[in-house]
């Protein structure tokens, strides 16, 4: 039967006009409701809570999308101790230094005005989840995306400052509708040898964190600096056309011009470009990914992600092809793309010009 604590955490996050779904990943059982039942049958189990769109009951029984949040009331933050511990020096935690890595996350996150008003910690088997709670707030998917990014980031930087880069938190978590272990089930994955854990809840303070009403607000801020971010990246690329060679050569126009660049970032990382011609969806959890294309420029942004090089902070069809298959040289960069798409090539040059432009 659901514990009081954990009853009283997920009645808070879905509020009084939410509600939350738990699934296994594949399958949606339903609400609150169900919580008695599906926690006998020892699976792996999710939850999300939001408030819905208005024509939610076309979407009900399917997988959770972004789409179909309207209003959420919570931002949630994901350490995954474990791993990073494990890609770092090599070795298995116990679960005890698991616990103590939960305490050091708490004690540098109150040193932060804003984000020491978190109000619920769960420790999921293998990482731990961090939960800030708050009366629902309108917010579209991109909005709350942005701004969890941006707070992100905000935890990100009190651990660089400590020397403590294991306790990244997972920007993947900055999803609105990201599925989060459901307390009181199993996590069965067994990625280090480990028997089944029971995801806990620790912590449950019943107040409001001030951070979810302030999300639009930091969106805003952030959006600010992204845009700014990326106009000053895109001032410099086209700086750089008018003082090299190679801008030109009519193949190095035909590249930018002919090569998608959501097509190369796909092949390369074998993402797939969402619906709205702008994202990438990951395939590994089907979210969203950290980078983004702009489409009128033919151009990705490179905001946070492993999957592909951040030496230009953003990248055109001939500058992706440059870092990621010609290691950084501008002739080889030609001959890759030669032999790559030879039919752009060929509708450009003929032998005799080949030549001349050295490729």
């Amino acid at each position: 039967m659901m514990d009081d604590t954990i009853k009283a955490m997920l009645k808070k996050i879905q509020w009084e006009h939410g509600i939350t779904e738990i699934s296994n990943r594949f399958v949606n059982f339903g609400g609150l409701d169900v919580y008695d039942n599906v926690i006998s049958s020892n699976q792996d189990l999710y939850f999300v809570s939001f408030i819905p769109v208005n024509d939610y009951k076309k979407y009900k029984g399917k997988r959770t999308k972004d789409c179909y949040v309207k209003w959420t009331t919570y931002f949630k933050a994901d350490f995954d101790i474990r791993s990073m511990l494990y890609e770092h020096e090599w070795i298995v935690i116990s679960d005890e230094t698991l616990m103590e890595y939960g305490k050091m996350i708490e004690s540098w996150l109150q040193s932060d005005d804003l984000l020491r008003t978190y109000n619920a910690i769960i420790n999921s088997g293998n990482w731990f989840h961090f939960y800030w709670i708050w009366k629902e707030i309108e917010i579209d998917a991109e909005t709350y995306s942005n701004a969890a990014w941006k707070l992100l980031e905000r935890i990100k930087n009190i651990f660089f400052q400590k020397w403590l880069a294991e306790l990244y938190p997972d920007f993947y978590c900055s999803n609105i509708s990201r599925l989060m272990r459901l307390p009181g089930s199993m996590n069965h994955k067994n990625k280090y040898g480990l028997d089944p854990k029971e995801v806990k809840l620790l912590y449950y303070f019943d107040a409001d964190s001030e951070l979810v009403s302030k999300l639009p607000e930091i969106w805003k801020k952030a959006d600010e600096k992204e845009f700014e971010r990326v106009t000053n990246a895109i001032s410099l690329m086209n700086k750089g056309k008018n003082e090299i060679y190679i801008y030109d050569n009519p193949l190095y126009v035909a590249i930018n011009d002919r090569l998608n660049i959501a097509e190369l970032v796909c092949n390369y990382t074998w993402w797939k470009l969402a619906e709205n011609w702008k994202n990438f969806i990951s395939n590994r959890d089907w979210w969203y990914t950290g980078a983004y294309v702009i489409p009128d420029l033919n151009i990705v942004v490179h905001k946070w992600t492993p999957h592909f090089s951040d030496y230009f902070p953003v990248y055109s069809p001939f500058s992706f092809i440059q870092i990621h298959y010609a290691d950084g040289d501008a002739k080889k960069t030609f001959e890759k793309v030669e032999e790559m798409f030879p039919d752009v090539v060929a509708s450009v040059f003929n032998f005799e010009n080949k030549i001349h432009y050295g490729i």
